[in-house]
């Protein structure tokens, strides 16, 4: 599906190892490195701002107040980068 988008938008894909020995992933052709990190770092953080988000969530909804003793934890937890 990747190469049908990228023909249609007149783009290239080509193949980048991300771990050596595996199988290379598709990427778009010419993206620079240093934008494929900052967006791979993004989703990392915004992925534990989201499990935060949700531990907060939690401890605060009705589902928290019934299960108080064993979210104490989880309510501890509260700050998102």
């Amino acid at each position: 599906m990747a190469a049908e988008v990228c023909e249609e938008l007149g783009l290239a894909t080509e193949p980048r190892t991300v771990t050596a020995g595996r199988r290379p992933v598709m990427e778009i052709a010419g993206v620079p490195q240093e934008l494929i990190g900052w967006t791979a770092k993004r989703g990392e953080q915004i992925a534990a701002c989201r499990t935060e988000l949700e531990h907060e969530y939690v401890a605060r909804s009705a589902i928290g107040r019934r299960c108080r003793g064993r979210l104490g934890p989880l309510r501890d937890r509260r700050r998102c980068g």
